[in-house]
């Protein structure tokens, strides 16, 4: 670091030791522009969580994840300003995700945390969160894109909350399918239940959560996305569009991704329709109805 950016760190330490949070961020930021490192990340994101500015907090720690996961102090701090920004989903998840690695210790202390996530809802965050409980009864009643922004608040909630408000919903009919895969991948970050769950073909199937895969880790993504990626035929922008198009076609044939195989997921999306047989082309005909409405949408 040369002498100029020393003298800046000094007067961000000056800025922050005088509470001038803002004229210390942009000092900071500027600075970190120019050189993104740890140290400066955990500085920017410091002042952040000093000017109250969570969210912006979370958004340059992310850049840096792996090394708060490895330093429990970053760790915890940054455990805490989730909690502040009211990302209580996103902190159970994170433990669920980061427990096996955990010693006796770190296990006790974010459990410690956990327990006393309310403690860190303020009054407005406390008020919204009664109000999505009372949206999600409702949710069939809302429009595709308010539904999406309900979904987006429950992480507001804890798991078992989540669970107890949105288990029915995975059956309700007259919510988008969408919404419902939308629903049945949050819940597989957070629980091991067995749900049912109404598909878009309209049947009614079990899922085991703990054995449903997110979209990327799903063996038919894995392989038809290096299919994509690999072709000769598509320039950049085609591969990024079917590579978008195929994450929507597995996500609204989500509970079916470990009932079949890949050879017969394959056949499914990809193979000419005169290869189907009758059972086949209805599948494929409904996926593209609901793929046709969801591309529809983000159009209009």
């Amino acid at each position: 670091m040369n002498k100029n950016d020393e003298q800046i760190l000094r007067q961000v330490q000056q800025k922050i030791s005088n509470k001038e949070y803002e004229k210390a961020l942009q000092l900071l930021e500027n600075l970190y522009l120019k050189k993104q490192n740890k140290e400066l990340n955990y500085l920017l994101f410091h002042t952040y969580v000093r000017a109250g500015e969570y969210n912006n907090a979370i958004q340059v720690a992310d850049e840096f994840i792996d090394e708060y996961v490895a330093n429990d102090s970053w760790l915890f701090e940054y455990v805490k300003v989730l909690l502040h920004a009211g990302k209580i989903l996103q902190v159970f998840i994170l433990f669920k995700k980061l427990n096996k690695y955990f010693n006796q210790d770190e296990k006790n202390e974010f459990e410690q945390i956990l327990k006393h996530y309310p403690s860190y809802l303020n009054k407005q965050q406390q008020r919204l969160k009664k109000e999505l409980i009372r949206k999600l009864k409702y949710l069939p009643a809302f429009d595709l894109e308010k539904q999406r922004k309900i979904i987006a608040q429950c992480n507001l909630l804890n798991p078992q909350e989540l669970y107890l408000n949105t288990k029915g919903l995975l059956l309700n009919n007259d919510l988008s399918n969408f919404t419902r895969m939308s629903l049945l991948d949050m819940l597989r970050k957070t629980s091991d239940q067995l749900v049912q769950v109404r598909t878009f073909l309209g049947e009614i199937i079990d899922v085991k959560l703990n054995e449903l895969p997110s979209i990327e880790e799903a063996e038919v993504f894995r392989k038809l996305s290096k299919e994509i990626l690999n072709s000769k035929k598509y320039n950049e922008n085609l591969k990024l569009k079917y590579l978008s198009e195929l994450k929507l076609q597995l996500m609204i044939i989500y509970p079916y991704l470990n009932q079949f195989t890949f050879e017969e997921l394959k056949k499914l999306l990809v193979a000419p329709i005169s290869q189907l047989n009758s059972n086949e082309v209805v599948f494929r005909k409904k996926l593209t109805q609901e793929l046709n409405k969801i591309l529809n949408f983000k159009i209009n």
